[in-house]
């Protein structure tokens, strides 16, 4: 739950951060030495499509009302191998002003970009861009932390398709149990919701026939599966942590998956990625960084 002023989550919410700024430390460090030319320069881009207003007070459990630095401003922090240029992308008005005011009291202006748009939408634009030929010796890290499942399908592939993109997002699977119910068919509106997140029914192969009832089979890991597979048909390589992360108590439950749209960078990325994940120890159910 989130407030207007940027109160939300758990001791979950810093577990996820750090994984973010875990992958973006390892992820620029291992590119720090990639070519330098004089026409073609290499240049490393981060963008966060559910930036916030860059600092997270969080709501509750160990740490309540405690202020930490959000993906945006870890983003920021990376020194080893600095971003070059940075897309924050947030829908809220409120909270765009607060993280334009952060950034002009960092003074980092002139490499940030914030567009108040909705995510994806401003995403697909982004990648349109980079698709181009023009921005060969760009490469990307893409952070996509959306509250339930605000992230379309056609999001992802556009994502995927620019094979210079890495993403990792988190997937929301207490949103996807809430839509995948256990007996008989979703409702009609949660099949439209399901159907955009994984682009197409493949999610109906988590259902079976009894008798005259319909039935979801499996759990957690099944459904986390399911669209992990559907990522496997359009990234390279997809690192899936098999761990959840916050607590089905207070309805934090998600993982988050990984996935790298380059041929040669992922034989890099993925095992940082997997590094990142096998580093969590589970904690009262959670995936601990």
């Amino acid at each position: 739950m989130s407030s207007d002023d940027g109160t939300y989550g758990s001791g979950a919410t810093i577990e996820k951060l750090d994984a973010m700024q875990r992958y973006a430390d390892a992820y620029t460090t291992a590119l720090k030495d990639a070519p330098k030319r004089s026409v073609d320069k290499f240049s490393l881009h981060y963008v966060d499509a559910f930036a916030g207003r860059g600092n997270v007070r969080l709501g509750a459990g160990i740490g309540a009302g405690d202020i930490v630095p959000g993906s945006a401003m870890r983003a920021l922090d990376v020194t080893d191998r600095p971003f070059d240029r940075l897309l924050f992308i947030e829908s809220d008005e409120g909270n765009c002003d607060a993280l334009r005011q952060l950034i002009s009291e960092r003074g980092e202006t002139s490499r940030v970009t914030v567009r108040r748009r909705n995510a994806n939408d401003a995403l697909s634009e982004y990648c349109e861009w980079l698709g181009h030929d023009a921005q060969r010796m760009v490469r990307s890290f893409v952070f996509v932390d959306a509250f339930a499942m605000q992230a379309d399908w056609n999001t992802i592939a556009a994502i995927a398709a620019t094979k210079r993109v890495d993403l990792l997002m988190l997937f929301p699977l207490m949103a996807l149990r809430r839509n995948l119910k256990i007996d008989g068919w979703p409702h009609a509106t949660h099949v439209t919701a399901l159907n955009r997140f994984y682009g197409d029914d493949s999610w109906r192969e988590l259902y079976t026939r009894s008798g005259d009832r319909i039935i979801r089979q499996g759990g957690d890991r099944e459904i986390v599966a399911s669209y992990a597979r559907r990522l496997s048909e359009i990234f390279v390589e997809v690192v899936d942590p098999e761990r959840t992360l916050g607590s089905a108590d207070d309805g934090s439950l998600f993982t988050m998956l990984f996935g790298a749209s380059n041929q040669a960078g992922a034989k890099v990325a993925a095992p940082i990625a997997e590094g990142v994940f096998t580093a969590a120890t589970g904690v009262q159910g959670r995936m601990r960084i």
